[in-house]
C-alpha cells in the first residue's frame, strides 16, 4: 500500500510531461542571423562573425508562444562578445530580441572555449 502514492505521484508526473510545450532553440546559424538582422550588417567585423549558443531557458512570461532566453556569444577576428539574447519564431523563421530571462549564467561556462574560425560558418 505504501506504493499507491508514489503511483498517483507518477501519473502526476506523466500529465504533467504530456502537457508540457516542446522546448525548440535556434541552430547556431539561425541565432547569427536572427542577431545580424537585429543589430545590421554594417558594423565592422559582423559579416564574418559567428554566434555560439551557451545556456538556454524558456522565457518567463514569453511574448511569443516558444520563446526561450539563451547566452550567446558572437565571434569576431577581432574578439568576442558574451551576451543574453532571447529567440523566438515567426513565420518560420527565428527572431532576436532583448533578453527576458534572468537566471541565466554570466560568464556562461558552455561557452569558455568558443572561438572565431577562420574560413567556417561555425565557431
Amino acid at each position: 500500500m505504501k506504493l499507491a502514492p508514489l503511483g498517483i505521484l507518477g501519473m502526476a508526473v506523466v500529465g504533467f510531461a504530456a502537457h508540457a510545450e516542446p522546448f525548440v532553440v535556434p541552430t547556431p546559424e539561425q541565432a547569427h542571423a536572427a542577431v545580424v538582422t537585429l543589430l545590421g550588417d554594417d558594423l565592422p567585423g559582423m559579416k564574418q562573425s559567428q554566434l555560439a549558443i551557451g545556456t538556454c531557458l524558456p522565457a518567463p512570461n514569453p511574448s511569443h508562444k516558444g520563446r526561450v532566453s539563451c547566452t550567446t556569444m558572437l565571434l569576431m577576428p577581432a574578439g568576442t562578445s558574451e551576451a543574453p539574447m532571447d529567440f523566438y519564431q515567426d513565420g518560420g523563421k527565428w527572431v532576436a530580441s532583448p533578453p527576458t530571462n534572468l537566471e541565466l549564467p554570466f560568464p556562461d561556462p558552455k561557452l569558455a572555449n568558443q572561438h572565431w574560425v577562420p574560413g567556417t560558418g561555425k565557431p
